[in-house]
């Protein structure tokens, strides 16, 4: 095609758009809204440090609700990742029956601390909310909590052996830095330890 038909055609299809005005606000709108989920959303959905997607259904917030403070909270408040937004926010309880309730893009963690019959120390049941329909969306922050709740509970109990004068070398602290199989790790070598111990 010649260069002055390419260009006869450019200008025709320019004017062509230039009188659709409608289609050009909803292009420019359609522009605004994907600005806007990825300035509102830096968290993400996918991973810790993802894009905006959270506002058609991801989570861009999640608070930790907690019944009173305890050394776990201060660890959890102390531990807060910079990729992820965290809120921590003493649970009250409400209406029996009411609804639980979070706004748009944001999820929630709770813990409700409990005390077993015959049990020595107090535990927590953790519940995990996340919008209907997308449990993925709170995957970033479940995978934070569980592993900074193992090095709380690790660190706490290494201290109370070593108080007791036991020897804490063979109770290391879990290396969490390369990814998040280190559950998997650990089972494999905790098959392997029983193993070993039950071969004498």
């Amino acid at each position: 095609m010649r260069p002055y038909i390419l260009c006869a055609l450019l200008k025709k299809e320019w004017h062509r758009h230039l009188a659709n005005r409608g289609g050009l606000a909803l292009a420019f709108l359609l522009i605004a809204a994907a600005v806007m989920l990825s300035v509102f959303n830096p968290g993400g959905t996918s991973t810790s440090d993802g894009g905006g997607t959270g506002m058609v259904g991801g989570v861009h917030t999640c608070v930790i609700e907690y019944a009173s403070d305890s050394p776990l909270i201060a660890h959890l408040k102390q531990s807060k990742p910079a990729s992820l937004k965290v809120e921590f926010r003493e649970w009250k309880q409400g209406v029996p029956g009411s609804l639980v309730e979070y706004g748009p893009g944001t999820g929630g963690i709770q813990l409700r601390a409990i005390r077993p019959r015959g049990a020595v120390r107090e535990t927590f049941t953790v519940q995990i909310w996340h919008p209907a329909g997308d449990p993925l969306a709170m995957l970033p922050y479940e995978q934070w909590f569980i592993r900074e709740t193992r090095r709380y509970y690790q660190i706490a109990a290494r201290q109370d052996l070593a108080k007791r004068g036991i020897d804490v070398s063979s109770l290391p602290i879990t290396d969490f830095s390369g990814d998040d199989l280190w559950a998997v790790r650990e089972s494999f070598d905790d098959l392997d330890r029983r193993t070993r111990t039950l071969n004498g």
